[in-house]
């Protein structure tokens, strides 16, 4: 499974629904040996934009899932 979603500017709430409740009900639902890849962004620590703060948020749900979980912080993805 492969988590890219993500957005760069929205209010509160639809941040929280894409970087954690989505994908914590997603991590939730799959079976404990799905291998997961989160694409996150490169710059994010310490930057206190939103955008940010979600994605760093995001990660920190993702390495609490007892999937087999890759984390990359990718600078562009085409």
């Amino acid at each position: 499974m492969i988590n890219a979603a993500g957005v760069l500017t929205a209010p509160p709430d639809i941040y929280e629904a894409v970087h954690l409740t989505a994908p914590e009900a997603l991590y939730s639902a799959l079976p404990e040996v799905t291998r997961a890849l989160l694409i996150s962004a490169i710059g994010i620590d310490g930057a206190t934009a939103d955008f940010a703060r979600y994605h760093l948020a995001a990660e920190a749900l993702a390495k609490r899932t007892p999937l087999p979980l890759t984390a990359h912080r990718a600078y562009r993805i085409w």
